[in-house]
């Protein structure tokens, strides 16, 4: 049985419009995969092989009102295993591993990511803040080993501990980075906090380091310079009782200018440097050491308040500066004494 004439067409032209549709899709896929995915795609492949790594500047100093320092930061020296990229320690690495284990006092052999960094060429902390004498053993016995590796970082150091703990504040951990939390470190965290640095680091498929490049320089912390008087204030320290509680400020009559500020209990801010365990921590909250009594809290103004009802007497001419008045200690009102 023969088609007619005019069916046979139709459905050519069916098949090859449904093709031409197929292809406009697939052209237009692959346009949306090579053109608009193009940096998507490119970044992600970067991420295969790069690694960017943030390197922390050393936060400015706070100064007192002579340029004296009441905080800085201090050097920290880490010891690192460097990994080589071999699959198990020989001889000679155990020996050296035992004998970094005598000086710094702690066990590193049977720790497993030793011997991961060790295969994937990784560098690994083995203690942080290392003492004088264990810094130099290490450099005297270690000086040529590609394995063991000393490097140098800064913690924020209060010399005077405890001392204008409120007016200085503390730092803390906000989004897994250290910012200022209390007093002077936050209020101009924005200056003291500097930029970090950035480094790149090339790696290959088993987190080998193969190259590694500085993009970015770190940009140190600005010092913020205070009108707060070193002397006046730690005289003021020794003469407030350590187990009173309550507020002294001492202000220059003429600038207003906060010379020495002090809220009992305090505490020291380099508690905040390591892990506080929970007892430590129900201890400072249950002495309220972190409440500034001198700006936060409450009082009755008291006498202070009676410059402020004289100079408005002066000022409105009820009284003069000779003008006297005897006080009883207690008044007449609505009928009670």
């Amino acid at each position: 049985m023969e088609l007619p004439s005019k069916i046979l067409p139709a459905r050519i032209k069916i098949l090859v419009g449904s093709i031409f549709f197929l292809f406009l899709i697939i052209i237009g896929r692959l346009f949306h995969l090579q053109v608009n995915k193009t940096l998507s795609f490119f970044i992600m492949g970067q991420k295969n092989f790069l690694r960017h790594e943030k390197i922390a500047p050393p936060r400015g100093n706070i100064l007192d009102s002579q340029l004296r320092l009441l905080v800085t930061n201090s050097p920290v020296t880490c010891v690192n295993w460097q990994g080589s990229g071999k699959k198990n320690f020989d001889e000679k690495d155990i020996e050296n591993i035992k004998n970094l284990e005598k000086i710094l006092g702690i066990e590193i052999l049977t720790n497993p990511a030793l011997l991961i960094s060790e295969k994937k060429k990784q560098k690994l902390i083995l203690k942080i803040d290392l003492s004088f004498e264990e810094l130099g053993k290490i450099s005297e016995q270690f000086a040529n080993n590609i394995n063991i590796v000393l490097s140098t970082s800064f913690k924020r150091f209060y010399p005077h501990g405890s001392f204008a703990s409120h007016t200085i504040g503390y730092l803390g951990f906000i989004d897994l980075e250290r910012a200022g939390r209390m007093g002077i470190e936050k209020t101009c965290e924005e200056k003291l906090k500097g930029e970090p640095g950035e480094v790149v680091k090339t790696i290959n498929s088993v987190g080998h380091n193969l190259a590694e490049k500085e993009e970015k320089k770190k940009k140190i912390g600005g010092d913020i310079k205070t009108t707060i008087n070193y002397d006046l204030q730690l005289c003021a320290e020794t003469l407030f009782p350590e187990n009173y509680s309550g507020a002294f400020i001492l202000m220059d009559p003429e600038t207003g200018a906060i010379i020495s500020l002090i809220s009992r209990p305090s505490f020291n801010p380099e508690i905040f440097l390591r892990t506080i365990n929970n007892d430590e921590w129900q201890k400072l909250q249950g002495q309220r050491c972190f409440l500034n009594r001198a700006l936060t809290s409450e009082y009755p103004p008291a006498s202070l308040f009676k410059l402020v009802t004289m100079a408005h007497a002066i000022d409105y001419k009820i009284a003069t500066l000779e003008s006297k008045w005897f006080c009883s200690g207690s008044i007449e009102y609505a009928g009670r004494t």
